[in-house]
């Protein structure tokens, strides 16, 4: 298949995903920045919420978009779509399990800004990246329903935890980190092939400090 017809085909998907699923989009956009300014805030409890917020946009992006949009001209993207929605599941398991939240507080250290700048870029810069390079709405893939800004969300907001991140919780976010980054080279979408860059310095800033956690997934 040549790579123009691979990329407007996977540009439909995105397109068909956001049709369905308008006006929730917003929402979704709205409850990713609640969710920034809740681990921002450090407050008691609300590290729960965040916690759930992240497990529902990667159920949303497994089940909706790879798992029917793109699942329809791809079949690996059914596969992936329900390693996305067990990622979901695992999220969702973390914010309520007894004793394990993750306690979000930006760190003032490297790891603080790194997870800053990823969230900067998944959140504000990608969508500005991908309108510069020709995409338009409804073409533009959200964070919330879509995994790739989901996977910088997740990212960002798991270097702003203060306790340590279990490592089950970062097997799949990077592996579709790798993945995508892969296949958005081959499709041209290069400002998305930044996710390999955040995941992998996520997981080398987060690693060292599974030692001594008593939750390894």
């Amino acid at each position: 298949m040549p790579p123009a017809l691979s990329l407007e085909r996977h540009l439909s998907a995105i397109a068909a995903c956001n049709q369905a699923w308008l006006p929730w989009q917003w929402l979704a956009l709205a409850l990713a920045g609640l969710a920034v300014w809740l681990a921002w805030s450090g407050r008691a409890g609300t590290d729960r919420l965040v916690a759930l917020l992240l497990g529902l946009f990667w159920l949303a992006g497994g089940l909706g978009f790879l798992g029917r949009f793109l699942g329809e001209i791809n079949p690996m993207a059914k596969v992936f779509g329900w390693l996305c929605a067990l990622q979901g599941v695992a999220f969702l398991a973390w914010g309520l399990w007894p004793g394990a939240g993750p306690g979000f507080w930006p760190r003032r250290d490297g790891q603080g800004v790194t997870g800053a700048v990823i969230l900067v870029y998944g959140l504000i810069m990608l969508p500005l990246l991908d309108i510069w390079q020709g995409l338009a709405w409804p073409r533009l893939p959200l964070v919330g329903l879509f995994p790739t800004p989901t996977a910088l969300l997740t990212f960002g907001l798991l270097l702003w935890t203060r306790r340590p991140v279990p490592l089950g919780l970062l097997l799949i976010p990077i592996a579709w980190a790798l993945l995508d980054s892969y296949a958005s080279v081959v499709l041209g979408l290069f400002p998305e092939a930044a996710l390999a860059m955040a995941g992998v310095a996520a997981c080398a800033l987060l690693l060292p400090r599974l030692q001594g956690s008593k939750l390894h997934w």
